[in-house]
């Protein structure tokens, strides 16, 4: 399931959509897996345990209650139908309080309605407020033409070493990206930053995917990430601390594009063999970049430990047959010298750290 973002990107690049399908599959697999793993690993490295049985609700009650999602649908399907942005949340929100007529636990009454504007109001504060101060930025970029002139200069510095392009466009599409929806952003970064990639002999899939994984990805980086401030908001946590959180449990998705830039079998292009060999290296691959960045594979890490599972977690990732022996060398090892400690006691679980 792709969004609009994909068709905009098969008829600039003249790929087709199924391509465009077809080179996001694996790179997305892999973020969502990877974000599995490192959910896991921290469950189990403060031992938080399952949820006792009787703190689970009945499903017979949860099905009961499935009509809340109802103004979510609402919401969807006004946005799918055309209508604009502001009609769809004005109407999905009238369906809220329409839903919570349906029971007594729900109803609203002057009281906790007053209550539910006032945290509404002052969740969207937060959001509103760096909204605006990323329009100013992304103004900026765009009104004094730094952004043009950013892209020449690194064209420039490309010609002497690549990587050093890869970096700097990557900075750059996280600016361009900033506050701006998923295919606006797209097309800002494809117009700059694509061309850049594709003079320098970067095959033009792979060029494209890797302005737009980074101007997407703009959202949980900080210190602007506008999708983190917005979670953060809801759960009532620390806005900054949420996002630098955001941008560790996606540290994957900021490894990838660089990869599929020199290897493209991320993106299912080439040979059989070679596509087979990254699709199984890269999800070895995943599991051990999370062990290292969470501290936990089947023990507590030492910090040695941890430098050496992140540095095979991206060797993993390289589809490269050095490369891979390499990083599942340094996993055998470190996990053997875990299964031997593993039994150690661990601490309670700190359910409000957790």
């Amino acid at each position: 399931i792709m969004g609009a973002t994909a068709f905009v990107m098969a008829d600039v690049t003249g790929a087709g959509y199924l391509a465009v399908a077809k080179a996001a599959l694996l790179p997305s697999l892999l973020y969502y897996f990877s974000l599995l793993m490192m959910i896991h690993f921290e469950a189990v490295n403060k031992n938080i345990g399952i949820i006792p049985a009787d703190q689970i609700p009945d499903p017979r009650s949860v099905l009961r209650r499935t009509y809340h999602i109802l103004p979510i649908i609402v919401l969807i399907g006004l946005l799918v139908s055309g209508r604009s942005v502001i009609s769809s949340a004005f109407i999905s929100i009238a369906s809220v309080i329409v839903v919570s007529c349906f029971s007594a636990e729900t109803r609203f009454t002057p009281k906790s309605l007053y209550h539910t504007l006032e945290l509404s109001s002052r969740n969207a504060l937060m959001i509103s407020t760096c909204s605006a101060c990323a329009g100013i930025i992304v103004a900026i970029v765009s009104i004094t033409g730094i952004g043009y002139k950013f892209i020449s200069i690194i064209t420039d510095l490309g010609q002497f070493h690549i990587l050093l392009l890869l970096i700097l466009l990557m900075f750059t599409c996280f600016v361009l990206g900033t506050g701006v929806p998923a295919t606006p952003a797209y097309i800002i970064v494809a117009t700059l930053g694509a061309p850049a990639l594709m003079k320098l002999g970067i095959p033009t899939l792979s060029a494209h995917m890797f302005v737009l994984y980074y101007a997407i990805l703009s959202e949980i980086t900080p210190p602007v990430c506008l999708s983190a401030y917005a979670g953060a908001s809801i759960a009532g946590a620390n806005a900054m601390q949420t996002g630098w959180r955001a941008f560790r449990l996606g540290i994957v998705a900021y490894i990838i594009p660089f990869i599929f830039v020199f290897q493209p079998a991320l993106l299912l292009t080439g040979e059989f063999s070679h596509v087979a060999q990254a699709l199984v290296t890269s999800f070895i691959g995943v599991v051990t970049l999370a062990g290292g960045m969470q501290g936990y594979l089947m023990a507590r890490c030492f910090l040695w430990e941890r430098v050496l599972l992140l540095a095979a977690g991206i060797a993993l990732l390289y589809p490269e047959m050095y490369s891979d022996l390499a990083g599942l060398g340094v996993i055998l090892f470190i996990g053997m010298l875990q299964y031997l400690r593993r039994g150690k006691a661990l601490p309670q679980p700190d359910l409000n750290q957790a």
